[in-house]
């Protein structure tokens, strides 16, 4: 098999690993099956052992699902997008599937992002009473899913800032590059979280653990504002920063014009008597070298001073 499988059987009284699927239940108890890295054919084995509806398992395991919530009949197909921010910097997206039916939920994932162990390991501390049965499980993996959003935002929000110092520096310091490559790493982060919102939203209204998933909404709606931040501080320290490389290459190129008119000047002199015509009155002066030589340095040295006088050296 591909993938591996593992099985709780939840109550009020705890979280118990169970051998097989079929291992007797007791009264209350709800069962949870963790599939990691399974083929889309296996997930429909399991599901269908489970008596799971097959359209949410098809819609489960497209490579590149959507996050989106479907009612299939009395079961509930949940598919979020967890998110990973690492230096460099790089969001990297993967997805968990949550399957709700009855007393039974399937989750799914489908590489190293593993909001599920972090998950049951939640719910077999969690302080509060497991009243809600299979919602409860529910709302831990999305609980790690929007806890994975609020410290990506902060990561994010750590190395705007440390652009932003960059850029105010007063160095010369080309940041470009990071600049664009933040815009798109924060575009695929926001792409995670916006539908995050509607579907949170709707189970904090329609679900028995409304509270407790008040709390996630909280969560996801406020780094959804901060998404949205990050957007707009990014596009201002880009268009900050495209401002001091067009001043940069003013400076530049005046600094250039500059050095090429005194370059000029002696070039010119030295080209008009280079023509070697008879009848030049100063090649027969006794201070007509000299004479040419002063005359070249003080209208270099004038031009200097003029140059440096306006900011152009």
């Amino acid at each position: 098999m591909g993938g591996t499988l593992k099985y709780w059987q939840c109550s009020r009284q705890g979280v118990v690993e169970v051998a097989d699927a079929d291992a007797p239940r007791p009264d209350g108890t709800w069962l949870w099956v963790q599939a990691d890295h399974p083929t889309a054919e296996e997930l429909h084995a399991i599901a269908d052992r489970l008596g799971l509806h097959p359209g949410a398992v098809n819609e489960g395991v497209q490579p590149h699902a959507r996050t989106i919530q479907q009612i299939h009949g009395d079961q509930v197909l949940l598919a979020m997008k967890t998110v990973r921010y690492t230096s460099g910097p790089s969001v990297s997206t993967s997805r968990v599937v949550l399957i709700v039916g009855g007393s039974v939920l399937l989750s799914a994932c489908f590489d190293d992002q593993d909001p599920v162990t972090p998950a049951i390991n939640r719910l077999v501390g969690d302080d509060e009473p497991r009243e809600h049965g299979v919602w409860d499980g529910v709302y831990s993996v999305v609980h790690e899913v929007v806890d994975g959003y609020t410290s990506t935002s902060d990561a994010v929000a750590a190395d705007i800032v440390r652009i932003e110092q960059e850029v105010f520096s007063g160095r010369r310091v080309m940041v470009l590059e990071p600049i664009y490559g933040l815009m798109r790493e924060v575009l695929e982060f926001r792409d995670a979280v916006d539908p995050m919102v509607s579907i949170v939203t709707d189970m904090a209204t329609r679900q028995a653990t409304s509270r407790r998933f008040r709390d996630a909404q909280h969560k996801v709606k406020q780094t959804r504002q901060s998404v949205a931040s990050s957007e707009q501080l990014l596009t201002l320290i880009l268009d900050v920063h495209s401002g001091q490389i067009n001043l940069w290459q003013n400076q530049d190129m005046r600094q250039i014009s500059a050095w090429a008119a005194l370059i000029a000047i002696p070039t010119v002199i030295t080209g008009v008597y280079g023509m070697n015509f008879h009848w030049m009155p100063e090649l027969r002066w006794s201070w007509g070298y000299p004479g040419v030589m002063v005359l070249m340095v003080v209208v270099c040295v004038v031009l200097f001073l003029n140059f440096r006088r306006r900011g152009w050296l």
